[in-house]
């Protein structure tokens, strides 16, 4: 019989995922010995720069500083960010490197094809039609991927046993 997947309010080890619910944080978790607070306390885990509430940096400059966090050093990045919060102020941030990166793809795309169009003696607009339609569906593309891959990833989840809600998935995901 599959066990109980933990509620969305269940505390969980940082280390080993067992429920620490009613132990005091500063015990140590049962089941691997870890110390709880770094389960529960938040100087552990916070939002990310991008999505800090007060910081008196501009929006640009936290969004290259999170970026450069994400590519140069992933593991620390996810270890000490949050794995609940507003979906929304992720999806802003995966949706501009989305376009960021549909740019430059479909301006490559385009790149390797425009040489071969031309072979074809195609109409003159065939080409500017191209430039503008290759970001567009590389865009809408990497949009239906993320969401096939977090559905996929929920419906695993589940049928493992786990709880892991598509907010959390997608969040993670962005």
């Amino acid at each position: 019989m599959p066990t109980q997947a933990p509620e969305e309010t269940d505390i969980l080890c940082e280390n080993c995922g067992y429920m620490l619910n009613g132990l005091p944080a500063s015990g140590n978790c049962p089941e691997c010995g870890s110390n709880i607070d770094l389960s529960v306390s938040e100087r552990f885990r916070q939002p990310s720069l991008w999505e800090s509430i007060g910081d008196p940096r501009p929006k640009w400059l936290r969004f290259l500083l999170t970026t450069s966090q994400i590519i140069f050093h992933p593991k620390r990045f996810f270890r000490g960010s949050t794995s609940r919060g507003q979906v929304i102020t992720a999806h802003r941030f995966a949706q501009i490197h989305w376009l960021i990166s549909s740019l430059l793809l479909g301006l490559a795309a385009w790149l390797h094809w425009d040489s071969e169009l031309r072979s074809l003696n195609l109409p003159g607009w065939v080409s500017p039609s191209l430039l503008v339609a290759m970001p567009i569906l590389i865009y809408a593309a990497t949009v239906l991927i993320i969401r096939l891959a977090a559905r996929l990833t929920t419906w695993e989840a589940a049928y493992r046993g786990y709880r892991l809600p598509a907010a959390v998935v997608l969040r993670a995901l962005y």
